[in-house]
């Protein structure tokens, strides 16, 4: 028999909790899989009936038991394994030396591979977790160079960590392995190289040594100093909600890293709980300072600003951070700081929302929930802290962590003692998930020849908080959940080690075919190939539901999708045009008699093209808003109004709309129903807008609207006109 790694990493998890005294609930250790929990109630269940093993009043009773480590090893080793197989695979590693490895397999020791497993743990001569590798014959990076891997810590966006021993130093050490798909990128790696020696300059007893970057097996890795100790998300998520002083020191120490490094010109973009070590003394240590924005892959190098790369934990990130990490400042990091400070005291973070389009709106426009809703004991100081930090503006913040620092300190003598007084709820099932885990990534899809993400931020006050938010959707779309590379072996080769992969053609290299995101969004070589060609670009096969839906309910149909009766129900399709482009849609209205539009990018404005609205006016269709005016308010005459549209339930229609931009912002927007012309606009892009009562969190992405009607979508394809292209 042989178990899942992920099913192995939790049981340890649980074991450890066990070991110390501490109930873990299992569904919350399954972050909700119901599936995942009922694997591991099960091989749980084993465990605890041998749990009177480690009793130290044990039954006098001479009984030829295996011992409780003999007895976990069955839950990491392959039933057929065998002694022969176990010492080809010791030998291959390299780990013991051949001679005492010898001795071993001479000794009585050596009765049994379960026996020997048993033995080479107990000793110290191998780690639970190299003994799972080499028994599954994964042998593979166990040796990077002058380090030796002990265990795997974790993984993230910015790829897996281990513990590791420097050979001729003989210190414990932490190794952050680079993604494949990070290595490939030459521009990247470049990057990789500068950063890591500005991080390796950093010396604060607040922030993770970095101490060298290094090259083995084909593999690029950051090293760093290890701590014994234990992140703050995992912390929270075993103990609970932290006591009001632990919290504040927790926020201070970090405060005092980021001051430091705010100093010397370095903006973290990530803090977060998973971000923030504490050790066994009780100092916090922040990770990953100096390398959080290494991962910045080149999608269109050849044509698209790269200041569209966001990077962050949407549960933990700043409004203004979803446009571009580049511009982001020190405030970004106080906001994170802040709803770290909200999470440490509560179990959760600030916003909650079933999906990430939710929480990105309600970091943009929601009021930050109190503290003292859900903690009794917390202190109106704190609470004005804490709802300065999460200022919507980063000028209504504090402009510097030092500035913070000074006003946790002054209030440290009004929590000292105070007794814990927490009324948090149990965490909702939907919310199981939280996103804390170390390192997350969000990239925009920004638009070319725009300087919208570019536009400093103390411009325009009105047109700053559309520029400044105008990216949450872009970054919504490309959400990196995963990062999937080949990191030990070939991709199909079991073991602990072993990352899937999508499966690469044959004579292809990894990095010719990147894998996908889950937002199954195609390579860039087949978008790239598809601009090329001016082929058509399959829009509705990008969607992921319910990530995609603005509001009301959109759920997929066969090849295509429905929008359900509700008020001003909203769909952002996952995809940037730029230039002129055409929109070709199939739909049915499948009952109602209100409207059906799409939302349209238009050069640097944006405008929607509405059919059948106002119950089926007969002036109800067309473009709006122009010059400020909504379609009702256009005289009859007006060009931007579609005239004579009727769309009867169950027929068929298709529409097809093109948009041509010239110079000087100069745009023509035609359309046709079927073969009918019901639309030729010509004007300036800067008199388009949208609608307040329709909004979407960017401009620069197409989208869909219906109105208590329901509509299905059979097909909506892109394609591009001369000079437009996309992403």
């Amino acid at each position: 028999m042989t178990i899942d790694q992920r099913i192995l990493d939790l049981i340890i998890q649980w074991e450890a909790a066990a070991a110390s005294g501490r109930t873990i609930d299992i569904d919350r250790l399954a972050a909700g899989d119901a599936h995942l929990a009922l694997q591991l109630q099960r091989h749980i269940s084993d465990l605890e009936k041998v749990a009177w093993l480690n009793q130290e009043e044990q039954v006098d009773a001479k009984l030829d038991l295996p011992n409780p480590a003999t007895l976990r090893s069955v839950m990491l080793l392959p039933e057929d394994l065998g002694l022969d197989v176990l010492r080809e695979n010791l030998e291959r590693s390299e780990l013991i030396d051949a001679d005492i490895l010898a001795d071993l397999f001479q000794s009585s020791h050596a009765k049994s591979d379960l026996q020997l497993c048993s033995y080479l743990v107990e000793s110290g001569l191998l780690t639970r977790f190299q003994l799972r590798a080499i028994a599954h014959g994964t042998i593979r990076g166990l040796n990077l160079g002058r380090y030796v891997i002990l265990d795997k810590i974790g993984e993230g966006g910015m790829g897996q960590v281990f513990k590791a021993h420097h050979r001729r130093m003989a210190r414990v050490v932490a190794l952050k392995v680079l993604p494949r798909d990070v290595m490939t990128q030459h521009q990247a790696m470049d990057r990789f190289e500068q950063e890591v020696q500005v991080a390796a300059q950093l010396h604060h007893k607040n922030i993770v040594r970095a101490y060298d970057a290094d090259e083995a097996e084909g593999l690029h890795f950051f090293v760093m100093e290890y701590v014994e100790g234990c992140d703050l998300n995992s912390v929270v998520r075993s103990d609970g909600p932290l006591p009001i002083e632990q919290a504040v020191d927790c926020v201070l120490q970090t405060a005092h890293g980021l001051e430091y490094a705010h100093g010397v010109g370095l903006v973290h973009r990530d803090i977060k709980p998973a971000n923030l070590l504490r050790d066994q003394n009780g100092v916090v240590k922040i990770l990953d300072m100096g390398i959080a924005r290494l991962r910045q892959p080149g999608k269109f190098e050849a044509s698209l600003t790269q200041d569209g790369t966001v990077m962050g934990t949407v549960d933990f990130m700043a409004p203004e951070q979803a446009i571009s990490s580049k511009s982001v400042t020190p405030q970004a990091d106080l906001y994170s700081l802040g709803c770290t400070l909200y999470y440490l005291l509560t179990g959760r973070p600030p916003f909650g929302g079933d999906t990430l389009m939710v929480k990105l709106l309600a970091h943009r426009e929601q009021t930050p929930p109190k503290l003292s809703a859900l903690r009794a004991d917390v202190p109106p100081e704190l609470e004005q802290i804490y709802q300065k930090c999460l200022a919507k503006s980063p000028l209504d913040r504090y402009l510097t962590a030092k500035d913070l620092i000074i006003d946790l300190q002054r209030i440290e003598p009004c929590i000292d003692g105070l007794i814990r007084e927490a009324r948090v709820p149990p965490l909702p099932a939907s919310d199981a998930e939280i996103d804390t885990t170390p390192t997350g990534l969000l990239e925009t899809l920004p638009r070319l020849g725009s300087d919208w993400v570019r536009e400093p931020i103390g411009a325009n006050p009105e047109r700053k908080r559309r520029l400044l938010y105008g990216g949450l959707m872009g970054a919504a779309l490309a959400l990196v959940g995963w990062i999937g590379f080949s990191f030990f072996g070939a991709p199909n080769e079991p073991g602990p080690l072993e990352i899937k992969t999508p499966p690469i053609a044959a004579g292809t290299s990894a990095s010719a075919s990147p894998p996908q995101t889950p937002l199954s969004e195609p390579s860039d070589a087949a978008v790239m190939r598809d601009l090329s060609n001016h082929s058509q670009i399959d829009l509705l096969s990008r969607l992921k539901l319910p990530d995609h839906a603005v509001a009301g309910k959109w759920e997929k149909r066969g090849t295509g999708i429905v929008g359900a009766d509700a008020r001003r129900s909203r769909l952002m399709l996952p995809y940037s045009p730029q230039g002129s482009y055409r929109i070709q849609m199939e739909f049915t209205r499948l009952n109602g008699n209100d409207l059906i539009g799409l939302h349209l990018p238009v050069d640097e404005s944006s405008c929607e093209l509405i059919l059948s609205g106002w119950g089926g006016d007969p002036l109800g269709s067309g473009l709006r808003m122009i010059d400020a005016a909504n379609i009702i308010e256009y005289p009859p005459s007006h060009p931007a109004i579609a005239k004579d549209i009727t769309l009867d339930v169950g027929v068929r229609n298709v529409l097809d709309v093109r948009i041509n931009v010239g110079a000087s912002h100069q745009v023509k927007i035609t359309a046709k129903l079927g073969d009918r012309t019901i639309l030729d606009w010509q004007g300036s892009s800067k008199s388009l807008s949208c609608s307040s009562l329709w909004p979407f969190p960017s401009e620069q992405a197409l989208g869909l609207l219906v109105f208590e009607s329901t509509y299905e979508i059979h097909s909506l394809q892109w394609s591009p006109l001369e000079s437009g292209v996309g992403e």
